[in-house]
């Protein structure tokens, strides 16, 4: 009786330790694994975006709709799709840009920002990046307009010759903070990211190298909250996708301040690459179709 007593009592003792606290049916719902890593299931709001939007790769927010673009070889178009129901209202042609490999959006008050500079070869010598005045979109109408550009490079990039998916310059997010651009990089060596500063007017510029983390995966998203205060990285690792959540942040130090990683476990293969916050505390995220149907997703962080 005593040996089985003991059992009894290892195995609950185990149980406990491994257990986790879950809410599945919502959107803010938290499964605590570690001490800087928990589990979470955002909603799906649409499960399957439009044919138009297979490849959406890139999101912002603009008079209420969601804008987003397909990535390389696709046309130089942006979308504005309802967040509610994926219906496409409106698409706006960028008649002088090339979709060499467009991989993000980011914008400000007044404009909104494409990065063509997807680089899964590390042998680019065009990066750039399409600017656009918000002011120049209609209301209602599909429309076609110029763009003024900013061409980059990187200033610690001394080769172009590295294999598919095997370099440390690849880059799919990028933030806009105040008047200056900050591109995350899908590091396919290390697994981190490094932080480069470049400025949002049109130019050329050698980008400036500002920091770096230890991601644990490949980034493919950005987005700073509306008051400026809290940064998410989107990414995945071994078919997970993942939201690094960074708190206190500030234009000297993005990545400082309160941070936890977000593992997206119940959506394993979702190729997870548009992120944008919707206010302080709301983030929508969109993916491309892979196994699974491309997607809008919508997490309501916790304070």
């Amino acid at each position: 009786m005593t040996r089985y007593f003991f059992l009894l009592m290892l195995f609950i003792s185990l149980s406990l330790i491994g257990c986790t606290i879950r809410e599945n049916n919502s959107g803010n719902g938290i499964e605590a694994n570690s001490s800087d890593q928990v589990e979470i299931v955002p909603d799906i709001i649409i499960s399957q975006l439009p044919i138009q939007l297979h490849e959406s790769s890139g999101l912002v927010i603009f008079r209420n709709l969601l804008w987003t673009m397909n990535d390389s070889g696709g046309e130089p178009v942006l979308y504005g799709f309802d967040r509610n129901t994926g219906e496409v209202t409106q698409v706006i042609r960028i008649e002088n840009a090339e979709n060499v490999d467009w991989e993000a959006l980011t914008s400000n008050d007044e404009q909104i920002f494409i990065g063509d500079f997807g680089n899964n070869r590390g042998n680019r010598k065009d990066l750039r990046v399409y600017v656009i005045d918000k002011s120049e979109i209609p209301e209602n109408e599909y429309a076609s307009l110029t763009a003024n550009r900013i061409d980059f490079s990187y200033p610690d990039q001394v080769s172009f010759n590295y294999g598919m998916n095997n370099n440390p310059f690849d880059c799919e997010a990028f933030v806009c903070f105040n008047d200056t651009l900050f591109l995350f990089t899908k590091d396919w060596v290390t697994r981190n990211t490094k932080v480069y500063a470049i400025p949002s007017k049109p130019g050329a510029y050698k980008a400036e190298l500002v920091d770096s983390f230890d991601v644990d995966g490949l980034v493919t998203g950005a987005d700073i909250s509306r008051n400026k205060e809290k940064l998410a990285l989107l990414g995945y690792k071994d078919y997970v996708p993942f939201i690094w959540s960074f708190e206190g942040v500030n234009k000297n130090d993005l990545l400082g301040g309160k941070k936890e990683k977000l593992m997206m476990m119940e959506y394993f293969r979702a190729q997870t690459e548009g992120i944008v916050f919707s206010g302080d505390d709301t983030l929508y995220i969109s993916s491309e179709h892979s196994e699974i149907p491309s997607r809008l997703y919508r997490l309501i962080l916790k304070k």
